[in-house]
């Protein structure tokens, strides 16, 4: 007990200095951005770089000491840095690539700006409204025993399994037919042709029943046995497919919520483990890289593709792409509310009607604009631009969306706060649920949110539901 109250006595006082530093820190940014208004680009953006890697060390050092361990706001907040900062950071080591957007002017170097002090008051905001939550939570996350609630375990497995031989037939056809359309067609085509109005994709019965393979999978890796390795098996096959079709998204987020469910739920997480995740993704990250470039140059070989690649250098090209996230969310800095008007909350509106078919909607999602294909014009006709939390954020309310940010970094202290209790307490069934929303959300640091309650919904309620009319029945059976 006493131990409790010592812990909770230092993450009070960690919380204080927090939520006083980050208001000190928002301060001192609105002197600097106004002392350096009249510099040139290449300070200016020099200045964004350094003041980037100070605010997100800061985060991530003082969210560590707070709780003394890793947790999903850790990791969204550092995959946000990358994606928000990555070519600044290239620009700051004086690294200059073919097609950085930093030096195509693709957006005027004042709105290069301007994104970046947005970027870094939203980081702070989203620290200040995480640092309301730590009163919360708990001092020490305990792996659970695989010689425990066997029963809650077991019958997360078992929906996993279930699901997913139910659903293996849909999820092997999409696969194959986006492979085929991506060798003959492209995979730009695919994705914003005539596969977008509903032939083939997420969007039809097939592709939503394909959609429950990745919630399937991770539920069985979650319900495993410690010592279990089959379940590596079913997901590196699926990985592999999915790769091939020319998309990588879905990997990314299945991959962070596996390696954060493996540290909670299967293993505790060494300086020796970290050291290998590293390694082992940045080898996954350039193999993003490779995918990206085969689905640009379809008819250029493995070879020509990965000389290529090791010639412009596998770090920085990784670093380069991600960091066109925030050329995305400059356009929207730059082209509204002059270009295109401000959505005052549709987009979030949107996501909300979502969850509801499209037949029954009208499509009023796919009606409502989004930053993804609203603004590609201005960057890159040819294909999407991607979007990110900010840039949704800021297309519906301008500067105005800093405040919602706060709450942003609060939902996502939640999120923590909840999913370590529930491993404390041992429920496989929404561990798996909160380890599911946690894979939703990393995908906003590149893209729009509005699709959260529709993938939850879709996705991941209906095994957690499963799991529940299992433990529902047993316990009835019990009873009698």
């Amino acid at each position: 007990m006493d131990s409790v109250n010592k812990c909770m006595k230092r993450r009070k006082n960690v919380q204080t200095r927090m939520f006083v530093f980050s208001i000190m820190a928002i301060a001192v940014l609105m002197i600097l951005q106004l002392l350096f208004s009249s510099a040139n680009s290449a300070t200016q953006i020099s200045l964004i770089a350094v003041l980037g890697i100070i605010i997100t060390t800061f985060i991530l050092t003082s969210s560590f000491n707070a709780i003394k361990r890793i947790d999903g706001y850790m990791i969204f907040m550092a995959l946000s840095f990358v994606f928000m900062f990555g070519e600044q950071l290239l620009f700051l080591l004086g690294i200059k690539m073919d097609d950085m957007w930093i030096y195509q002017r693709l957006i005027r170097h004042d709105t290069i700006y301007s994104l970046g002090f947005l970027t870094l008051y939203t980081y702070l905001l989203m620290h200040i409204g995480y640092s309301l939550t730590l009163h919360k939570r708990v001092c020490k996350v305990n792996i659970p025993d695989d010689n425990f609630d066997i029963r809650s375990r077991k019958t997360l497995m078992k929906a996993g399994i279930v699901i997913s031989l139910a659903v293996l037939y849909p999820t092997v056809r999409n696969l194959i037919e986006n492979i085929v359309l991506n060798m003959t067609m492209g995979y730009g085509e695919r994705i914003y042709g005539t596969v977008q109005n509903g032939e083939i994709g997420a969007d039809t019965i097939l592709g939503v029943l394909a959609n429950l393979m990745i919630p399937a999978l991770l539920a069985m890796f979650i319900g495993k046995k410690k010592d279990s390795k089959w379940p590596w098996i079913p997901i590196a096959v699926y990985l592999a497919l999915y790769m091939l079709s020319g998309s990588r998204i879905n990997v990314f987020c299945m991959l962070c919520g596996i390696l954060y469910a493996n540290f909670l739920v299967h293993s505790s997480l060494t300086k020796r483990k970290l050291v290998i995740v590293l390694v082992v993704g940045f080898s996954i990250a350039t193999l993003f890289s490779f995918v990206s470039h085969w689905r640009s140059n379809i008819t250029s070989s493995g070879d020509e593709i990965m000389t290529q690649l090791i010639e412009d250098n596998p770090v920085f090209e990784i670093v380069k792409e991600m960091g066109f996230t925030s050329c995305a969310t400059g356009a929207v800095i730059e082209h509204c509310p002059s270009d295109k008007p401000h959505l005052y909350g549709r987009s979030y509106l949107s996501g909300l009607i979502y969850i509801l078919p499209n037949a029954i909607t009208g499509n009023y999602y796919v009606k409502t604009p989004e930053v993804d294909s609203g603004f590609k014009d201005y960057i890159n006709p040819l294909s999407g631009i991607g979007s990110s939390f900010i840039a949704e954020g800021y297309y519906n309310f301008g500067w105005w969306s800093l405040l919602l940010f706060t709450f942003y970094g609060y939902l996502l202290g939640v999120l923590c706060n909840k999913l370590e209790r529930s491993v404390n307490l041992r429920n496989y069934p929404k561990i798996f649920l909160l380890i599911g929303i946690f894979c939703i959300v990393i995908l906003y640091v590149r893209s729009d949110t509005r699709t959260f309650f529709r993938y939850l919904v879709w996705n991941y309620v209906p095994i957690y539901l499963y799991c529940k009319i299992i433990a529902t029945k047993r316990k009835a059976v019990i009873d009698e």
